[in-house]
């Protein structure tokens, strides 16, 4: 989930070409997808060129020539952002640069040679994969995910033929994005699901009422990365009745799962009366622009 790629590209370069065309006095006020379209042609062109031609008709077939040095100035700092994100990956997953026997490039964006070449520099020991259609590698894993996860399925079918005994067999292991907690009191997060916990995980964690004789209890899912419940985002809330007791006398457990779609499975149980009460969120409950805004906060 890191929000960075082809697009940032091109609109870097779009913004270079319309300081441009300032410049010589046409002004672009709203987005010219035309022009953005040529800007996304000229980035593929710099991929095994040293320059590419930006023009547009609407602007009398003006236009000048991107260099590939120009453009790696332009994105340095896309550049840069990557080659920190690969390191955090490394980070977060606790290996080292011993424990990679390959590194596979994968998406559109990594047929930019500087992005080769910083891999390469960054990695002088290890092979660079150039030899998979970088485009279909996203496409090709969720087809072996699909596989996977649909093999019993198949298995049990009557109108599908077996799965190949032959085939290579591809483990996959989804993580949870960010963290999962529940609000504590004084603003605290109580972390119940770690980022990048292996899928599918389960836990719970056990509650008490902190009012005398209380017949509700309100339970706030939050997920991000802060300790302060406040600063995280309220994922889901949920309200169970409970058997009112004096205060500290009350148990409830509450469960956390997540499955290897990404469905969050919220159950709330009340251990005195065995009242429960469950709720389900799907993946795209957060946009990946969410998520990745509360990691980099």
């Amino acid at each position: 989930m890191t929000n960075l790629g082809g697009s940032d590209f091109d609109e870097r370069i779009y913004e270079h070409a319309q300081a441009y065309y300032r410049e010589n006095g046409i002004e672009i006020d709203r987005v010219d997808w035309k022009l953005m379209e040529a800007c996304e042609a000229a980035k593929k062109a710099l991929w095994k060129r040293n320059s590419a031609r930006i023009s547009h008709v609407r602007y009398g077939g003006a236009g000048f020539d991107l260099q590939y040095t120009t453009f790696v100035q332009l994105c340095v700092d896309h550049f840069e952002r990557a080659l920190t994100l690969t390191d955090k990956v490394l980070q977060d997953a606790a290996i080292s640069e011993d424990d990679i026997d390959q590194i596979l490039l994968v998406g559109g964006s990594t047929r930019i040679r500087y992005i080769r070449e910083m891999l390469t520099e960054r990695f002088p020991e290890i092979r660079i994969r150039d030899d998979i259609e970088p485009e279909l590698a996203v496409a090709k894993g969720a087809a072996i995910l699909a596989h996977s996860l649909s093999a019993n399925l198949r298995e049990t079918s009557l109108h599908s033929s077996p799965v190949d005994e032959n085939s290579t067999t591809v483990n996959l292991i989804d993580v949870a994005p960010l963290q999962l907690g529940l609000c504590m009191y004084e603003n605290q997060c109580k972390v119940l699901i770690r980022r990048n916990e292996s899928l599918p995980f389960s836990t719970y964690e056990l509650f008490t009422n902190i009012n005398d004789f209380e017949e509700t209890l309100y339970i706030e899912i939050l997920e991000g990365e802060s300790q302060e419940a406040s600063q995280n985002h309220t994922l889901a809330e949920v309200e169970i009745e409970i058997s009112p007791k004096p205060i500290g006398k009350n148990l409830i457990k509450v469960v956390l799962s997540i499955d290897v779609s990404g469905i969050l499975s919220i159950t709330a149980i009340d251990t005195h009366t065995s009242n429960e009460v469950s709720i389900a969120i799907t993946s795209e409950k957060m946009h990946e622009r969410e998520i990745v805004h509360i990691k980099e906060e």
